[in-house]
């Protein structure tokens, strides 16, 4: 999304100018007035992402993790995403948290020694999280699988 800012923003903006003929209202000093109103540079965004769960539970502390990381990506130069954990490689497989799947984790966890998931998820990491997952997986499918009769 940043890089599509970036790249096409200004020009789409300035093509919806163009149509509606918007014209600048004061002399400026690039512009004369009634010239038409054109965007010269790339519209660019600074993005903060954050992990339920990683980052907090709940909206309030969602919200300041990423107001926290929006803030570090300006500092880096704007422009950027900020992301502080390690981006997942392509091709794992994506989690979907359904609240079976996090029962199962959550118990999992437990009989582990840990408080919960998301406190195991980040002692044991990522192969640790792996196999807890897998094990969640393969316990969900054969709950779900047709019993014989």
């Amino acid at each position: 999304f940043r890089k599509y800012c970036e790249e096409k923003v200004a020009e789409e903006a300035n093509e919806i100018i163009k149509k509606e003929d918007i014209k600048h209202f004061t002399d400026g000093l690039d512009h004369k007035k009634d010239d038409l109103f054109t965007i010269h540079y790339p519209v660019t965004i600074s993005q903060s992402l954050v992990e339920w769960g990683e980052d907090g539970t709940n909206l309030k502390s969602i919200l300041t993790v990423a107001d926290k990381g929006l803030y570090d990506a300006k500092d880096n130069g704007r422009n950027t995403v900020f992301y502080k954990g390690t981006p997942r490689s392509v091709g794992v497989k994506p989690i979907k948290y359904t609240p079976e799947m996090l029962e199962i984790l959550h118990n999992h966890s437990l009989k582990k020694g840990s408080t919960d998931w998301w406190a195991y998820k980040k002692a044991v990491g990522e192969k640790g999280s792996a196999e807890a997952l897998e094990f969640a997986r393969n316990t969900l499918s054969e709950k779900e699988a047709p019993k014989k009769k």
